[in-house]
């Protein structure tokens, strides 16, 4: 999710929508949580469906080609930006770790609440944190693993119903469970494109 220009076509359009979408709030942990479903039954999109598992399985892979990305990486690479005044390739890692840690809370209030809204973040400012900068990417990586387990096994136990579940977001309104399910499976994607990139401009 990263809020910079220079970039046109498909892959600036996808950059915009993910600025749009900057983290959530408290979330606030029950002891018992029962799943709400919006009323009333609407026909099953097979389509619909294949297309969420091809979303979903995106998620599931992320973590093995982010490792792949960035496997064999010296410090001097991991931090080297993928672009004049972009984030280093250190920074990407740990910003998919905050992003998808943020995307999954969002999801799991839009499950749990009826149309929640939605606390935003400074992603830049939060790539610009020490620990951001400067601690290894093992740590990152780690999180992005088990999150991304728990993440899929959450939306694989989901009824028809709740994909049309809302929330509000501040700056680019109403949002559901379904758009930001594309949206962080295009996310992880785009991040990794852009190591990949970088790896081959510069023969690594």
């Amino acid at each position: 999710m990263v809020r910079r220009g220079g970039r046109g076509g498909e892959q600036n359009a996808q950059e915009e929508n993910l600025a749009k979408i900057k983290s959530p709030g408290k979330f606030e942990e029950k002891r018992k949580v029962t799943m709400k479903t919006q009323a009333g039954s609407k026909k099953v999109n097979k389509a619909d469906i294949e297309v969420r598992k091809e979303w979903i399985d995106k998620i599931r892979q992320l973590p093995r080609i982010l490792n792949d990305s960035v496997k064999g990486l010296d410090d001097d690479q991991l931090n080297t930006p993928y672009g004049r005044g972009k984030w280093t390739i250190l920074q990407l890692v740990h910003h998919l770790a905050d992003s998808h840690m943020n995307a999954f809370v969002r999801m799991k209030l839009i499950i749990t609440e009826d149309n929640p809204t939605l606390k935003t973040y400074e992603q830049d400012d939060w790539a610009r944190t020490h620990e951001a900068r400067h601690y290894p990417l093992a740590s990152s990586l780690n999180i992005i693993q088990g999150l991304h387990e728990r993440w899929c096994n959450l939306l694989e136990s989901l009824p028809e119903n709740a994909w049309k579940r809302s929330a509000i977001h501040p700056e680019s309104g109403n949002i559901t469970l379904e758009q930001l399910l594309k949206i962080y499976a295009e996310h992880g994607e785009l991040h990794v494109k852009r190591i990949l990139e970088l790896r081959k401009s510069k023969g690594w």
